[in-house]
């Protein structure tokens, strides 16, 4: 790699750190004096500048099509596209990017083809737990509650440690009707995510508990 691109992915990778800080961790934020709109602003100029330095290189439009979806915009789902396709036109093989176009994709209204980004990712032998979670809540929506399960089982064994998986797997549990299978991964989350694990709880959706 060039010094330029060394840089760029320096960059690109501060950028989604502050995304994945201010998605998952306000708490650790907080301890920083930093808000989550902050960290945001930060991944915003490192992904810029990521580009400017390497526009060649894939990850800096990765992560600003990344921190544009975090962005409560109508339009933030079309800009995030442009930059995960301009991202996916200079390596068909990323990725970060084509997971971030599947939420594009989902966020836009297109959970098919969400779907299909997702499972390209897959298909590719990607072992982290990021892109079983996206199919397991894409499989969530489509009532395929069998095949969400079985996703979410598999990103916990990948990340023992990741509470929030625990209580997606708790709503999977609730919504197909075990509710000790859902018990058993609250208790989980509660020890994983400590006093305040109910605050990190996803929303109720149809046939969950109130």
């Amino acid at each position: 790699m060039t010094p330029a691109e060394v840089e760029a992915l320096a960059r690109a990778t501060a950028a989604n750190a502050f995304i994945q800080a201010a998605v998952h961790f306000p708490q650790a934020l907080a301890q920083l004096e930093l808000t989550a709109e902050e960290a945001l602003q930060q991944a915003v100029r490192l992904a810029e500048e990521a580009i400017a330095a390497a526009p060649g290189l894939a990850d800096g439009h990765a992560a600003l099509g990344r921190v544009i979806l975090c962005h409560d915009d109508p339009q933030a789902a079309t800009d995030a596209l442009d930059a995960l396709r301009a991202a996916l036109a200079l390596d068909a093989d990323h990725d970060p990017a084509q997971i971030g176009l599947a939420l594009a994709l989902w966020q836009s209204g297109d959970p098919d083809a969400a779907l299909a980004a997702v499972e390209a990712v897959l298909r590719r032998g990607n072992a982290l737990p990021q892109p079983l979670l996206l199919r397991a809540l894409l499989n969530i929506e489509g009532q395929r509650l069998d095949a969400a399960r079985r996703d979410l089982a598999r990103a916990i064994a990948l990340a023992p440690g990741a509470g929030m998986l625990q209580l997606e797997a708790a709503r999977a549990a609730t919504l197909a009707g075990d509710a000790p299978g859902a018990a058993a991964h609250r208790q989980q989350a509660a020890a994983l995510l400590g006093d305040d694990w109910q605050a990190w709880e996803p929303p109720a959706g149809d046939g969950e508990e109130s």
